[in-house]
């Protein structure tokens, strides 16, 4: 798990998703913004295609239930 969350990290904060993925900056930081289904992807028609395809509790559904 640990191994996990530092490639995440390294991955998001070295630009390493590249121009596949949809960001924002806040104060001249830059953030992968996170939908349902996962990282935003910067193309319009496949964000589309995967947020109705995971619905609005992601992938796995409301798992606080």
């Amino acid at each position: 798990m640990t191994q996990l969350l530092i490639w995440i990290d390294e991955e998001v904060f070295t630009l390493g998703l590249g121009a596949s993925r949809s960001r924002t900056a806040s104060e001249g930081v830059s953030y992968v913004t996170v939908e349902p289904y996962g990282w935003r992807r910067s193309d319009e028609h496949d964000h589309l295609r995967l947020k109705a395809a995971a619905g609005p509790d992601g992938w796995h559904g409301n798992i606080s239930d």
